[in-house]
C-alpha cells in the first residue's frame, strides 16, 4: 500500500500501521473497524475484530451501554459516570489520566503595553488560579490538579513534584496582588483592573476547557487582573496558538510515557506543535540550555541520569512562568461481563490483551 501511494501516501486513509490490528474499515462518520494482523510481533490478539463507533451524544453512549449495544467505553463522559458505573456495578473503573491541560502565556503578547513580558505579572497570574476549582468545574471533581507535565507515576523520568526539584504554583491571591506591586502596579491599577488581554480556548461552549476558562478569568479578577474568554473551534484556534497569536490560553496535551514528549513544546524545531516561543531575544527561557538538556535527555538509557537532565529542564520552564499543568483529566473506563479484561492504561485504548469470556 505504501508503494502504491508513492509520495502520496500519508495525505489521506490508509491501512498501513505497526500494531496487533490494522484498519479495515473506516468512515470518519460513524467509526472504524479494526483486523487482528496475523504477523504482528507479540502474537495475534485474542479478539480478532473490533469495531470503535462514535457517539457524539453522551446521553446516548450510556443508553446504547445499557441496552449491551457496546461491550467498551474508555474516556467516559465525566456527567454521565454515576450512571454508567451504576449499570457496570464492578466492571468500572476511574483512572487519573496521562493527558495534561496546561495554562500558557504568549510573553510576546503585544496587549497593555507587553504586560505579559513582565515575570512578575506572569507569576501573579500563575498564583491567582485555583486549581482546585478548575479541576472541579471541568471534571465535575474526578480529574487530578497537575503540577507535573506527565504524571510521575506513569514515568519514571518525569520528575515528580514531591522531590521539590522546581518550582510550583498554588493557589496564593496575596501573593499574586504582591506580585503585581513588584511589577509596578499601585493599588489603585489593581482596584481598577489591570488588562491582560484574552484567555483563548478550543472546543465546545459547555467543555472542559471552556468551564476551566470561566474559572480563571474569574480567578484573576480577584486580583485585579481583567481578561475576556475567547471559546472556538480546535480548526479555529489551533493554528492561531502555534503560531503564537494569543494572549493566554489552555492547551491540551495527550501524555505519553517518555518524558522526552517535553520537546514538542520547548525545542526550537518544534514549530507547529508548541505553544510558546522560547527561541527569541530576551526569552524568559535560556532555550538552549532547554535544547541541550533534550539532546542529553535521550542520549543514555540511565534512568537517574535522565531523570537529572528533565528535572533541571522542568526546573528552569517553572521559573520561566510561561507553562503551568493545571489538571489531568480523568479516564473513566467501563466494560461488559461478555469481555475479559487484562491491564487497564490511562491512555488510549489498549486492547491488545482483552478477551471474550
Amino acid at each position: 500500500e505504501v508503494t502504491e501511494a508513492g509520495e502520496s501516501f500519508g495525505t489521506k486513509s490508509h491501512k498501513a500501521g505497526t500494531g496487533p490490528y490494522y484498519i479495515s474499515d473506516y468512515d470518519p462518520a460513524s467509526g472504524v473497524k479494526l483486523t487482528a494482523y496475523e504477523g504482528y510481533w507479540g502474537g495475534v490478539a485474542n479478539i480478532k475484530n473490533v469495531e470503535y463507533v462514535i457517539i457524539t451524544e453522551d446521553s446516548a453512549a450510556v443508553i446504547a451501554y445499557e441496552n449491551g449495544e457496546l461491550d467498551y467505553i474508555h474516556n467516559a463522559p465525566t456527567a454521565e459516570w454515576d450512571a454508567l458505573s451504576e449499570a457496570s456495578k464492578d466492571n468500572s473503573t476511574m483512572v487519573k489520566g496521562n493527558s495534561i491541560r496546561t495554562l500558557n502565556i504568549n510573553w510576546q503578547s503585544k496587549v497593555n503595553n507587553g504586560v505579559l513580558g513582565n515575570e512578575y505579572v506572569r507569576q501573579a497570574i500563575f498564583y491567582a488560579v485555583n486549581k482546585e476549582n478548575v479541576m472541579k468545574a471541568a471534571t465535575n471533581g474526578y480529574g487530578a490538579i497537575a503540577y507535573e507535565y506527565i504524571p510521575s507515576e506513569y514515568c519514571a523520568t518525569s520528575p515528580p513534584a514531591s522531590a521539590g526539584g522546581f518550582k510550583i504554583y498554588d493557589y496564593d491571591p496575596d501573593m499574586a496582588k504582591e506580585l503585581l506591586l513588584k511589577a509596578g502596579f499601585t493599588e489603585d491599577d489593581i482596584k481598577k483592573g489591570i488588562n491582560v488581554g484574552t484567555l483563548t480556548t478550543y472546543g465546545a461552549q459547555t467543555g472542559e476547557k471552556a468551564k476551566s476558562a470561566t474559572v480563571i478569568q474569574a480567578n484573576l479578577a480577584e486580583v485585579g487582573l481583567i481578561c475576556e474568554v475567547e471559546v472556538a473551534d480546535v480548526a479555529i484556534i489551533s493554528p492561531r496558538l502555534h503560531s503564537y497569536d494569543y494572549d493566554i490560553c489552555i492547551f491540551g496535551d495527550s501524555g505519553n510515557f517518555d518524558f522526552n514528549n517535553i520537546r514538542q513544546q520547548v525545542h526550537s524545531e518544534s514549530v507547529g506543535m508548541d505553544v510558546v516561543r522560547f527561541a527569541a531575544e530576551n526569552s524568559p527561557l535560556d532555550y538552549k540550555r532547554v535544547e541541550e538538556l533534550c539532546t542529553l535527555g535521550v542520549s543514555t538509557n540511565d534512568v537517574d541520569k535522565r531523570l537529572e537532565y528533565y528535572t533541571e529542564l522542568w526546573s528552569r520552564v517553572m521559573d520561566s512562568a510561561t507553562i503551568m499543568p493545571l489538571l489531568n483529566m480523568p479516564v473513566g473506563i467501563v466494560w461488559s461481563d461478555r469481555v475479559n479484561i487484562d491491564v487497564l492504561s490511562p491512555s488510549y485504548y489498549h486492547i491488545y490483551g482483552y478477551s471474550w469470556k
